[in-house]
């Protein structure tokens, strides 16, 4: 009866040693989510022979245009501010993991001053998937004057 009873208390106590690595690795926090850095480039210009004025900055975004009935999903955007003239070179840093090759993605500008606009790119030009590149230089349009 002693043997059979040290035999259990044996049992339970492997048991429990077996059980406790399996709890603390349990408790682990969960591994961070993957990202991947990448970099879509280009130049920002207008045709019109005018300088911007002090204080302008150009927005830079990259976006998700693959569903026609939804507006576009910005998926990174670039903020910087015109110390000189056009054209001006952007960089947006965008994570490659967000990026389903089977979609459609954009970029697009505008300059702003004060929060008025100036200009901006009346199209979409495409990047990244499907063959686009990764370098987009764009030809931003005079924004309308606001009528008086």
């Amino acid at each position: 009866m002693i043997n059979r009873l040290s035999m259990i208390a044996a049992s339970a106590a492997l048991s429990l040693t077996l059980a406790l690595p399996g709890a603390h690795a349990a408790e682990k926090k969960p591994a961070e989510p993957m990202t991947i850095p990448a970099i879509i480039s280009g130049t920002i210009a207008y045709r019109e022979r005018m300088a911007l004025p002090p204080g302008s900055e150009a927005i830079v975004q990259l976006l998700d245009t693959s569903r026609a009935d939804a507006p576009a999903i910005v998926i990174a955007e670039q903020r910087l501010t015109i110390t000189g003239q056009v054209p001006v070179s952007y960089q947006v840093d965008y994570d490659a993991v967000n990026i389903n090759p089977r979609n459609n993605y954009t970029v697009s500008a505008r300059i702003v001053n004060g929060g008025k606009l100036l200009f901006v790119s009346d199209t979409g030009i495409p990047a990244i998937t499907r063959g686009s590149p990764g370098h987009v230089d764009l030809v931003l349009k005079k924004a309308a004057s606001p009528q008086k």
